[in-house]
């Protein structure tokens, strides 16, 4: 039996909302890289700094405010090649982290419109989010905590005890997301075994 119009048009739905995440995935990873490396100052990071009352204009100088200020930028154009190309490998890992996630998602929805959710293949799908959260997770908090270290090391920063803006609490959210991915592929396993067993008897 064909798709029914209906079914098709949601197909394309999803194709077509997987496209739009891929793109804003794209779109943001170019916009951070431009941030952090596009500045003639050198590169920009961004660090935590003791509490400081400043006062700050907003609305292009048209009123000020006081304000507390917990984070500031930094800007280095003697970083080391380590700490760059670690930085470099934290943005390509977020984007392509992004894409994984994006492009299995749809599968899914795809698997799941046409009513082939328990399927072996679903299982394998779930696996690699958990797989691609934990090692672009693991490879995010790596580059950015060595690229950070060199950009403070630049500065004259290394001996003082300055905490990373995104740490590890950062990406716990991440992790947690890839164990709980990895519990779902369980819970599909053991529905695909179900499933094979009940075959037939109805």
């Amino acid at each position: 039996m064909g798709e029914t119009k209906s079914e098709k048009q949601d197909a394309v739905t999803v194709v077509g909302v997987g496209v739009l995440a891929a793109l804003f995935t794209l779109y943001w990873g170019v916009m951070r890289a431009w941030r952090t490396f596009g500045s003639p100052d050198g590169i920009a990071w961004n660090i935590t700094v003791d509490e400081t009352p400043v006062n700050v204009t907003v609305g292009s100088d048209t009123g000020s405010v006081d304000v507390i200020m917990r984070e500031g930028i930094v800007y280095s154009d003697q970083v080391n090649a380590v700490s760059v190309t670690m930085i470099a490998v934290s943005i390509a890992a977020s984007v392509l982290t992004a894409l994984v996630v994006i492009a299995c998602i749809v599968y899914l929805a795809h698997c799941a419109l046409r009513g082939h959710l328990f399927r072996t293949g679903t299982i394998q799908v779930w696996n690699v989010i958990a797989g691609a959260l934990i090692g672009g997770g693991a490879l995010m908090l790596f580059g950015d905590t060595l690229g950070g270290n060199g950009v403070l090391a630049a500065v004259g920063l290394g001996d003082a005890e300055v905490s990373p803006s995104v740490g590890f609490q950062g990406y716990a959210p991440m992790f947690a997301v890839a164990i709980a991915c990895g519990l779902v592929s369980i819970a599909f396993r053991r529905g695909v075994r179900l499933q094979k067993e009940t075959e037939g008897l109805v």
